[in-house]
């Protein structure tokens, strides 16, 4: 697959698109990053997997089990609560391939909250929108607007 990667994807468009939404990705009140949504700790998710990858590297076979689901972003409201998943895939990929990897994400969110967030699928150039609370789905030219 040529052009951008994932990571490069998010940094190029994903990033910059929700910024426009007014959702800036520096501000973790607004938007969180990379967060594991099967409950652990940010922090405590990425000091573990340093921690694995360091033994794995220095030839340590070491059988762990670290949480399957970590969202590229969570959208949050004033009071923290995730109103939406973001899922970023490589700009040469459907972003609709990412549906049951964010179902996921949004059933492991809806267990800690009140309510089922939304989510939005993007390659940094199509935004896909899914509700499953409603089974609404469609395509999206901008991410939704954030609201104070």
């Amino acid at each position: 697959m040529s052009g951008p990667n994932e990571s490069q994807t998010r940094k190029l468009y994903i990033d910059k698109a929700l910024a426009r939404a007014e959702w800036h990705v520096d501000n973790p009140h607004q938007v969180g990053l990379e967060i594991p949504v099967d409950g652990f700790a940010p922090e405590v998710w990425q000091r573990l997997n340093h921690k694995l990858h360091t033994l794995r590297e220095s030839g340590v076979s070491y059988d762990a089990s670290l949480p399957s689901g970590i969202s590229d972003y969570v959208l949050k409201r004033p009071n923290g609560e995730v109103i939406a998943v973001v899922e970023a895939k490589r700009t040469s990929v459907d972003p609709r391939l990412a549906q049951v990897q964010t179902e996921f994400y949004v059933e492991e969110i809806e267990k800690r909250q009140s309510f089922r967030p939304f989510a939005f699928m993007s390659n940094g150039h199509e935004i896909y929108f899914w509700m499953w609370a409603t089974s609404t789905s469609g395509w999206f030219t901008a991410f939704s607007p954030r609201t104070t």
